[in-house]
């Protein structure tokens, strides 16, 4: 029996679209697609940009074109899964076969001509795509499943390996796919730049034209406490592996203040007057003497050696953290939303940062003052003074945080009483949660003061400090120009810390779920606005906008986002976030060499 091409063309065009029905096509195409666009980022990159840092050791290095030897591998990688997704799309959408074929041949021959030329028709068939789908919810949730799946294969390749590497053996034939891995988020630092600065122009769209958002994702709120103690072992664990005897055999100290906090704490020791030491034995005059008499009082009643307790506690301010992170999202986002957050916490970029510098004092207050934006969302009077008192602890633990954080109680007031005012509406609730974010602010400022006149030398670092820091910067913005703020945003992304910002995934979902998170004031004032200020801060004061950028609760965000997906995906997520913050720790190892 004779069959015509067209006659086949029909039979497989009626498969395809039988097949779609279920949403398997798009499933598929969204894997294709998803590595294809994947392989294509890092090898333009590659090609463009042409060099990465990759901290291996605990040693940045600069390396030019990574992923040269296999440059031509990934592009002809790219186009063939491209082409596949197309000749997919062609008998599912029923479009003209000639179109594939005319397509494949203009991909190859701009390929065979001059490999970057690849990209023009490669971005064309992903915005086509994409246009294709976008009237099917079942598609676009098919792109985006394959995205993640194409992710997480790779990521669970690479979370063996290093699961073997902390049990005391190496997997080489794994090796290369790890290496592939560091080198390709290494190279993509540019796309998480360019990510954070369009999260930025996201929330202002989102403000002005009111897109994306909705109402919290429902779902199921049984089992938070489960999940809270499940944030706070991977808190532990995340704070451990680094000192594994496996991977760590001579126990070297992860973070960098340890040795700053062991010497004031040397000081006060040896003097006769601990408490008034406290506030002058930090290097930088009077901004943490609380912090410093609670470790005091904790080495001296517990005797555990001041070396001992300097390098290793900031494990436990993890924990507190993962717990601060949860309670926060729930009163801002719910339950739901929270226990992910939760989850997260600790696989984040900003933990990273906390794990090489260590910023001991400034983790404990974030921590303390996330507790306090959440009892600020609980209105009582009983909530009052305990915002009142968080924000006094706060002041004296870590100053800089509490500048950062009151600007943003002030922010959120000042958001909650424009709302009211259009409103018309001022209930007992919104009252008390306004007094309550000024309160906080007043409460340190009068403290600040106090202090500086009642205890003459032992004063704390003035707010006006700040403001002097702030002026300054904003006379440098004459001297501004795009190659330095994009030099500063590159070594503060790469190098600073170990390059623990740079994870363009997590960057990369936090972008996505700025669209889907709902808008409330909280969220505006805490996360959306502190975000726009640090990328801004980059402008002014480079290492005062890494500050509020790890300072920043961006946990919830992504939570958001991942609360919209289906249980499979959340996980897949979570496996790769935990994935990549494993190896940012291990990287962080001085000698260890990864593959």
């Amino acid at each position: 029996m004779r069959i015509s091409a067209q006659h086949l063309i029909g039979r497989m065009t009626l498969f395809a679209r039988g097949f779609a029905r279920g949403g398997a096509t798009y499933v598929v195409v969204g894997v294709l697609l998803g590595l294809s666009m994947l392989l294509l980022a890092v090898y333009s990159i590659n090609v463009f940009v042409g060099y990465a840092y990759v901290t291996i050791g605990r040693v940045s290095f600069w390396i030019e074109k990574p992923l040269e030897a296999v440059a031509r591998s990934l592009a002809i990688a790219s186009l063939v899964l491209a082409l596949i997704s197309l000749i997919l799309l062609t008998f599912t959408l029923g479009f003209r076969p000639i179109l594939s074929i005319s397509y494949a041949a203009l991909v190859l021959l701009s390929f065979f001509l001059s490999p970057p030329l690849v990209l023009i028709p490669l971005a064309i068939l992903l915005i086509v795509s994409l246009s294709a789908m976008r009237g099917c919810s079942s598609c676009l949730n098919g792109f985006v499943m394959g995205l993640i799946y194409s992710i997480a294969g790779v990521e669970i390749v690479v979370l063996l390996y290093n699961v073997a590497l902390l049990a005391g053996f190496r997997l080489p034939w794994l090796s290369s796919i790890v290496s592939f891995e560091l080198c390709s988020w290494a190279l993509l630092w540019p796309l998480a730049i360019a990510i954070l600065l369009l999260s930025s122009a996201i929330l202002l769209l989102r403000f002005g034209l009111g897109i994306g958002g909705g109402d919290v994702a429902r779902g199921s709120s049984a089992g938070g406490a489960i999940f809270a103690v499940a944030s706070v072992m991977l808190a532990t664990i995340m704070g451990l592996v680094g000192y594994m005897p496996t991977v760590n055999s001579y126990g070297a100290p992860l973070n960098v203040d340890w040795a700053f906090y062991y010497d004031a704490l040397q000081r006060m020791l040896a003097s006769s007057n601990p408490f008034a030491e406290a506030f002058r034995a930090w290097p930088v005059y009077g901004d943490r003497p609380l912090y410093m008499i609670l470790l005091y009082i904790v080495s001296k009643t517990l005797s555990i050696d001041p070396k001992t307790l300097c390098l290793y506690h900031n494990i436990f301010l993890f924990q507190l953290y993962a717990l601060s992170t949860y309670f926060m999202t729930r009163k801002l986002l719910g339950e739901y939303i929270a226990r992910y957050a939760a989850l997260i916490a600790v696989a984040t970029p900003n933990i990273a940062s906390f794990v090489y510098g260590g910023f001991q004092a400034d983790l404990f207050t974030l921590s303390l003052m996330q507790f306090a934006i959440g009892l600020a969302y609980t209105p009582s009077l009983r909530s009052l003074v305990a915002v009142s008192m968080l924000s006094l602890v706060a002041l004296l633990t870590h100053v800089y945080t509490w500048v950062h954080f009151a600007a943003l109680f002030i922010v959120n007031a000042v958001a909650m009483l424009v709302l009211s005012l259009y409103r018309r509406d001022f209930d007992r609730r919104s009252v008390i949660m306004m007094l309550s974010m000024v309160l906080l602010v007043v409460v340190g400022v009068v403290s600040d003061a106090g202090v500086s006149f009642f205890l003459g030398k032992l004063r704390l670092i003035s707010i006006e400090y700040f403001w002097n820091q702030v002026v300054s910067g904003l006379k440098s913005l004459k001297q501004l120009n795009f190659h330095r703020l994009w030099s500063d945003m590159e070594f503060y992304m790469n190098i600073y810390t170990g390059g623990s910002l740079n994870n363009p995934l997590y960057w990369l979902l936090f972008a996505i779920s700025t669209l889907l998170t709902p808008i409330n004031t909280g969220i505006i004032s805490y996360t959306y606005a502190s975000t726009a200020i640090a990328v801004a801060m980059f402008a002014i004061n480079p290492l005062y906008a890494y500050r509020m950028l790890i300072n920043t609760p961006t946990a919830p965000i992504v939570a958001a986002g991942m609360s919209r997906l289906g249980k499979w995906e959340r996980t897949l997520i979570i496996v790769s976030l935990y994935s990549v913050a494993l190896t940012k720790t291990l990287s962080f190892i001085p000698g260890l060499k990864l593959p």
